[in-house]
């Protein structure tokens, strides 16, 4: 396998970072939350303006957590809604694997194209198993902070930031036991709209600790 340069990379390389950064991007706006060791399913669908919701009461502390080793398969989805408008990013489906400080981000472009992304405690790489060729990520050689991958460990701590959260109680879901906290409360549009009401779920797997 053989080094290639991020300066001389052309639009293929240019798209597998494109993707890096939608793939970051659409993650992180999720509000609504699935996740498994076996699957995973990233859903966003914004009401209004959430950024303006009104300050919630204090809830419940989410009890989520992210094993120090393990392997996963994510679907990855993001949808947005306004104007009468629904916007959809096509699904992905990756894989994820954790082993201490190490993390391990695989998946396929429509293309075919196979890409690796390795999230060292002190680097990144990303590898082209088809071409042979890796890359060590950097702010020198691309021009730009490469976003960290939403990995479930990431979901983990959004998930557990989230504020305004009651503990409904436990029950199953897909054969799992789980613990459910919801949110409700009321989103400040700013527009015609006006005030929208809002509410999320989150199940929390009690053996793994991981959002589903």
């Amino acid at each position: 396998m053989r080094n290639f340069s991020v300066r001389l990379s052309n639009f293929f390389f240019l798209s597998i970072m494109l993707s890096l950064v939608l793939i970051a991007g659409a993650c992180q706006t999720a509000t609504n939350t699935n996740t498994n060791t076996n699957t995973a399913n990233v859903n966003a669908t914004p009401a209004g303006n959430i950024n303006a919701a009104s300050s919630p009461a204090p809830g419940a502390a989410i009890e989520a957590r992210e094993p120090d080793k393990y392997q996963a398969k994510i679907t990855l989805t993001a949808q947005t809604t306004g104007s009468g408008q629904n916007i959809s990013i096509p699904p992905l489906t990756a894989e994820v694997a954790r082993s201490g400080n190490d993390r391990r981000f695989s998946f396929t472009l429509p293309g075919g194209e196979s890409v690796i992304y390795l999230d060292r405690a002190d680097k990144r790489y990303i590898i082209l198993p088809k071409r042979k060729q890796y890359a060590e990520l950097t702010p020198q050689s691309t021009g730009f902070e490469v976003p960290h991958m939403m990995t479930p460990g990431q979901i983990v701590e959004q998930v557990k930031n989230l504020q305004g959260y009651e503990r409904v109680g436990e029950e199953t879901a897909n054969g799992r036991a789980v613990i459910k906290y919801r949110y409700s409360g009321t989103a400040k549009t700013g527009t015609q709209a006006g005030d929208v009401q809002t509410e999320a779920i989150v199940l929390v797997d009690k053996e793994t600790g991981l959002p589903l």
